[in-house]
């Protein structure tokens, strides 16, 4: 009897393990989905304007999969915001989108 006690508690670890971890990265997902929408509001208007090297930033940005990246390209993003928007409303919108990075 203790062989089957055993593997159900492992089994119960795994499962209650991997929805802490599920749940961890669907809200990742969301927040990345507000990013994305929160810079999209934002640049859309701008895109036909944006220079090659601006629209790569912009849709490594969108196409992102992780917080880290966006965290990583965060100067680069307020910077686009500072030269495609103005300054205070940059500023504005990099306090939402660090707040939504945590």
């Amino acid at each position: 009897m203790q062989a089957p006690n055993t593997s159900f508690r492992e089994w119960l670890r795994k499962i209650t393990s991997g929805e802490q971890s599920s749940a961890k990265l669907a809200h990742e997902h969301v927040r990345l989905e507000e990013i994305r929408k929160l810079l999209q509001s934002m640049l859309s208007a701008h895109l036909v304007g944006m220079s090659s090297r601006d629209l790569r930033l912009y849709l490594k940005v969108i196409s992102a999969s992780h917080l880290a990246v966006v965290r990583e390209m965060r100067f680069e993003c307020f910077d686009l915001m500072c030269r495609k928007i103005s300054e205070p409303v940059a500023v504005r919108k990099l306090r939402e989108m660090d707040a939504l990075l945590g």
